[in-house]
This record gives structure tokens, sequence and C-alpha cells, in this order.
């Protein structure tokens, strides 16, 4: 994903309903676990020094990303179910 399309993404969330933004930040954490564990299976089974360091610098990279999502999550919960209620309806005229 290209860093606009990152920008977009982030763009996206915060214009989103409470219970979307959750949602896209766990798929986020999904993704981002999904990346750690594909950076880290180099690590360990490449033989090439360059791309293990290469690989080893996304796995550090891809950890704080997990870290980041993770603490968003704790401080942002999910909403509660009644949230969009609105206890004061606006008064109309019929």
């Amino acid at each position: 994903m290209s860093l606009l399309d990152r920008e977009r993404k982030c763009a996206d969330i915060r214009r989103a309903r409470p219970d979307d933004a959750v949602a896209r930040a766990a798929d986020a954490l999904v993704d981002e676990k999904r990346a750690l564990e594909f950076f880290t299976g180099i690590v360990e089974t490449t033989r090439d020094a360059k791309i293990t360091q290469m690989a080893a610098e996304f796995v550090e990279e891809e950890a704080e990303h997990v870290n980041l999502v993770h603490r968003l999550l704790r401080k942002y919960p999910e909403p509660a179910e009644d949230w969009a209620e609105d206890p004061d309806p606006p008064n109309t005229v019929e």
C-alpha cells in the first residue's frame, strides 16, 4: 500500500462512524500481524545476509504497527450498542 493510500485510509477512518472505525482498526491489526509473520518467516528462512537484514528491519517496523493498533484499540474501545440512539429526537411540526 502506498503512502497516499495509507493517508486516505486514515482520513476515511477519522470520518467513519465509531463502530466502523473500530472494525477498520481490527482489520488493520490482522493485516499488520500478517505482514509481521511474513517478514519474520523471511528472517528465519533466508540465507542471504542482506535480505535477512532488510527483512529484520521490516519486522521491527511491522511490530511497531501491531503495537500502535493495539494501543489505539485500547484507547478507543468499541462503542456501546446504543451509541447512535438519540435520546432527544428533533421536534417537527406536522
